[in-house]
């Protein structure tokens, strides 16, 4: 049953009399004990929670969704002389120390000696500072006290001397010559003081804790900033003195924090309109005493009551005094929400370098779905930075600006709708970076848009205007991308009202050719931007704009008038361009005939798409049965090839109709393959077997997650998936490399079949396998060759369970050695198990030559049975060679290319066929407990040639 929020708030202004709201104290207030286990929490940020990073282990806050709380945890102990330090237990069953490492000022849980720490005295807050004392790996933080960076994220203590640490400078508190303030140890005072008051929290505690804490967060909020402030002292204590009752229950509830965040909201929405309609005011220099008076009335409401209907009457009523007036003026800016991002409500009110949701007030769109949680924008592949910060400079308005960070982008969209305008042009403005890097560019489609009218951000010349979305009417900016990740450059677009409503945001995506790219930005990133300052102005009719937009559509129409579609489009297409409109048309007549055309063309366009498919289906038919005239099923395939074009030439069929064909013509091809299979190569019968075909991420190599390529099948624990996100998983051009082999051959790139390669890196690798299924291939042996990679880089020897399988057969890249308990069970139950001897060591037999960036070949050999299954691919996990499973990022990760298959034999393999395998004509052969044989026995023998071994099966 949903839950009156509205009447539980009510009944909280009868709970108790007006009481003190100075100094709230802080939740679960816990005195420091000896053996006790703690995380820490920060009294300026409590809502994040304590944990540490995954790329150097350095302690930071976390939204508690993130589930990370585990790494922070730690143990205290207390030393003789009256010291502290605390412990973090490892996977090596040994511990580590909390403290600065030498050569930064991040706090981190991986010192080899304790490091020790003098908290303060226990406080009436509930909070301990915690000074660093000797043992800290950087000497130079000793002395100074813990605290949370500028963006109130991470643990560091800033020293003085380090110029290049990111709080020193933007960080810190200045003087009137813009020195850092210090302290009488020298140390700079951070922005946010209070964030160096820290409480220790016992993990047991954690989910009451987490709901009391909330509830903190909010009411301390309004102490900390709003309770002093002139003219609205009166209403910010009504507001406290409303929702403090919950807070002091013994037991604060979920239900609790719901009720008081109602009064909370709504005497924080008042009174954030009451300052926006002040500040229009002001800066209109109008006169204007109907709406002086709506503020006046609003912040008298605000004072007198916290009764929410009451305040959330009066904050409707200023809205649309404020909408008066603004339009009015021409300057519609206001009715923009979070127009600049300063709203950091979905963040907790805290700036981000991580995930977070939609900004307040927007909306965004990943791939055409709507994502509002933390949670969904990282399920949608946006693992990196998604949010606002402080770190932009330029075209900037306030403080900070919203932006995106990925590997590689996907189709992306912020964006919100202002209701109730009038029809006519607007101009909306916008700062947007768009940045290069040593690597060079990260422009894409970056582009700010109104309804109907987009505008990108460099010059015309500077786009493949084929792979721009032709839904929109498209200008440039013409700016160009520095080399910046902040700079902030003015963007203006003018659109066009033709419905009362105005959309309008930011579009993006990860697609580098159509900005006339060769190749993707090594260091990842294609299509990021930080954005900021949204304004919008009232322009009235301007008819040329209405025209832009109407010739626009017009000509997309009339540029797919003479594709083949199908009938009933054709008909509603001649229709529309029955009527036309010019200059001496009314605005009426001119919007008419842009919804006609508008709402058409999509339609229009789906159909010609959807007949182009059905013919490229047919041109691909009639290839096949050229090629495999001979097949068995040539004349079955034949009738169909028939049936298909006469759907084509009557263009009555529907989408349901063409699809249906399409899936039988590409059956009937892989058909025609199978039945046609002689001996020899026959990789013809695999689909995209060197990833050439790219139709399946937008014909466009990608540095990020993108659905499994065409023809093949990814699974993750054996469950179909789509992609795998946080990371790449896609078809890309594969790294620059600089490597030469043992026989001198020098490589600049990894070798690819074609342009392409496809691969998976990620932080945690799940237990995934990409594979396609052939029926109806003839019974025999088969050999399968893949050229595969297993990168040694930054993050050390990735091998694990990386390996290639044809059926029951499989060959690990690996040598032999495998933990026995840890090799997968697709291997430890092969019918044949062999290891292509490859391992994944930085030098690897070539002096400083990272030779494992190289694809190498690996073969094996197997047999379909007489049912005509033949199922190829690739396998790996994060399941290390010697069974260890660890959170090193990229374990087990690869890149694949160059599938190639052959028929070798009508007979099945036997002990003979199985010595093609190996090099060394020695053979050997053992019992499966290792006792050598004179001859191959009845069951399962282990044969041995060369250094290469293999599970035998002998009837």
């Amino acid at each position: 049953m949903k839950k009156n929020y509205f009447r539980l708030a009510a009944v909280a202004l009868a709970m108790t009399a007006a009481q003190s709201t100075l100094a709230i104290d802080f939740p679960y207030a816990q005195e420091l004990t000896d053996g006790q286990t703690y995380f820490l929490a920060s009294r300026s940020n409590p809502t994040n929670y304590w944990t540490r990073t995954a790329w150097d282990g350095a302690y930071y806050l976390l939204p508690l969704a993130d589930a990370r709380q585990n790494l922070g945890v730690f143990t205290a102990h207390q030393s003789q002389d009256g010291y502290w330090y605390f412990s973090v237990a490892n996977a090596d069953d040994a511990d580590t120390y909390v403290g600065i490492p030498a050569g930064t000022d991040n706090l981190n849980g991986n010192l080899s000696e304790p490091a020790l720490w003098m908290p303060t005295s226990y406080s009436s807050t509930g909070t301990y500072q915690l000074q660093a004392g000797a043992g800290q790996g950087n000497e130079l933080t000793i002395g100074g006290l813990l605290h949370l960076n500028s963006g109130n994220q991470y643990a560091v203590i800033t020293e003085s001397t380090n110029y290049w640490f990111p709080d020193f400078y933007g960080g810190v508190q200045r003087d009137e010559n813009d020195l850092p303030l210090v302290d009488d140890n020298g140390f700079p005072y951070p922005l946010n003081p209070v964030s160096r008051n820290w409480a220790f929290i016992s993990p047991d505690d954690l989910d009451a804790y987490s709901v009391k804490v909330e509830l903190y967060a909010l009411l301390q909020n309004v102490e900390d900033n709003y309770l002093a402030l002139e003219g609205f002292a009166q209403g910010f204590q009504g507001l406290l003195d409303a929702a403090l009752p919950y807070y002091n229950k013994e037991t604060v509830t979920a239900d609790d924090v719901a009720a008081a965040k109602v009064i909370v909201d709504a005497k924080m929405d008042l009174y954030k309109e009451i300052m926006n309609a002040t500040d229009l005011y002001t800066k209109s220099g109008v006169v204007n005493s109907r709406f002086q008076e709506a503020i006046e009335t609003a912040t008298s409401t605000f004072n007198t009551t916290a009764d929410v209907e009451q305040l959330a009457a009066a904050l409707q009523a200023l809205k649309d005094a404020e909408r008066e007036f603004a339009e009015n003026s021409g300057d519609l800016t206001p009715l923009v929400a979070n127009n600049s991002f300063e709203d950091l409500s979905s963040q907790n009110g805290s700036q981000t370098t991580g995930v977070a949701g939609a900004p307040a007030g927007w909306n965004v769109y990943v791939r055409g779905q709507q994502v509002t949680t933390a949670d969904e924008v990282r399920a949608a592949g946006i693992t990196a930075w998604h949010g606002i910060n402080n770190d932009a400079e330029g075209a900037l308005d306030g403080d900070v600006a919203f932006g995106l960070w990925t590997s590689g982008v996907p189709e992306y969209e912020i964006s919100q709708t202002l209701t109730g305008l009038e029809n006519g042009s607007y101009t909306i403005q916008a700062a947007l970076m768009v940045g290069a890097n040593g690597s060079g560019s990260r422009r894409t489609t970056q582009r700010i848009f109104g309804n109907l009218n987009s505008r990108y951000f460099a010059s015309q010349n500077m786009y493949d205007e084929s792979r721009l979305d032709q839904n929109e009417v498209y200008s440039f900016e013409g700016l160009y991308e520095e080399n910046t990740d902040r700079l902030l450059q003015e963007m203006t677009v003018r659109a066009f009202v033709y419905d009362g409503t105005l959309t309008l945001g930011l579009r993006t995506n990860g697609d580098f050719a159509a900005a006339n790219r060769e190749a993707a930005n090594g260091a990842g990133g294609d299509g990021w931007f930080k954005l900021d300052n949204f304004r919008v102005y009232k322009e009235g009719y301007i008819q040329s704009d209405a025209l832009d937009i109407y010739n626009h559509f017009l000509n997309a129409c009339e540029d797919l008038q003479y594709e083949q579609m199908q009938l009933t489009v054709k008909a509603q297409l001649d229709d529309v361009l029955s009527v036309s409109v010019g200059t001496g048309s009314s605005q009426e007549e001119i919007i008419a005939a842009i919804l006609a055309l508008k709402n058409l063309y999509p339609q229009l366009k789906a159909s010609v798409d959807l007949y182009t498919s059905l013919k490229n289906a047919i041109d691909r038919a009639a290839v096949a049965i050229f090629e495999y005239e001979n097949s068995a099923s040539a004349d079955d395939f034949l009738d169909l090839l028939e049936e298909a074009e006469e759907m084509y030439d009557e263009a009555v069929a529907g989408e349901e109709e063409i699809n249906e064909m399409i899936a039988l013509i590409d059956a009937g091809i892989e058909e025609l393959k199978a039945t046609s299979v002689q001996l020899g190569d026959c990789t013809y019968a695999l689909k995209n077997p060197s990833f050439e075909d790219l139709r399946n991420q937008n014909n466009s190599p990608s540095n990020g997650a993108e659905p499994a390529p065409y023809g093949w099948t990814l699974s993750v624990d054996g469950e179909e998936v789509s992609t795998i996100a946080g990371g790449w998983c896609a078809i890309n051009r594969g790294d620059a490399i600089d490597v030469t082999d043992w026989e001198g051959n020098y490589y600049d790139h990894q070798y690819t079949d074609g342009e392409f390669l496809w691969g998976v890196w990620n932080d945690h690798v799940p237990n995934l396998e990409l594979s396609q299924t052939l029926t109806k291939m003839p019974e025999g042996a088969y050999t399968l060759r893949v050229d595969v990679a297993v990168p040694n880089d930054w993050s050390g020897d990735n091998l694990t369970t990386q390996r290639i399988f044809g059926n029951d057969f499989v060959q690990m890249f690996g040598s032999e050695g495998y933990h026995e308990f840890n090799l997968p069970d697709d291997a430890k139950n092969a019918r044949i198990l062999t290891y292509a001897g490859y391992d994944c060591a930085r030098n690897d037999g070539a002096d400083n030559q990272q030779i494992s960036a190289l694809l190498r070949p690996m073969e094996l050999h197997f047999d379909v049975k007489k049912d005509g299954i033949c199922k190829i691919g690739f396998r790996t996990s994060a399941v290390g060679y010697e069974g260890e499973v660890d959170n090193a990022r990229g374990r087990g990760w690869f890149k694949l290319d160059n599938f190639r298959l052959s028929f070798d034999s009508t007979e099945r393999l036997s002990i003979e066929g199985i010595s093609r395998q190996a090099e060394s004509s020695v053979t050997r052969f053992y019992t499966v407990d290792g006792h050598l044989l004179q001859a191959p026995q009845r069951g399962i023998n282990i044969m041995r040639v060369g250094d290469k071994a293999v599970k035998v099966m002998v009837k």
